[in-house]
């Protein structure tokens, strides 16, 4: 599976150490032990609604 990428909640030491507020990129089944407590998966940011309808002109 591809790496994802996770926000570091608490402090630990991996690949190298991380400290809270990090990003890390892994592949998920190899920290699968530390992603309650430890990492968040970060989810891409939702896409804008491209058709959202435009607000009627009120001078018509």
């Amino acid at each position: 599976m591809a790496n994802q990428t996770f926000e570091v909640k608490r402090a630990h030491i991996g690949d190298r150490a991380y400290a809270a507020g990090e990003e890390r990129s892994a592949n998920p089944a190899e920290v699968s032990h530390l992603v309650p407590q430890t990492l968040v998966l970060k989810r891409a940011a939702k896409p804008k609604n491209k058709a959202a309808k435009a607000a009627k002109n009120k001078a018509s």
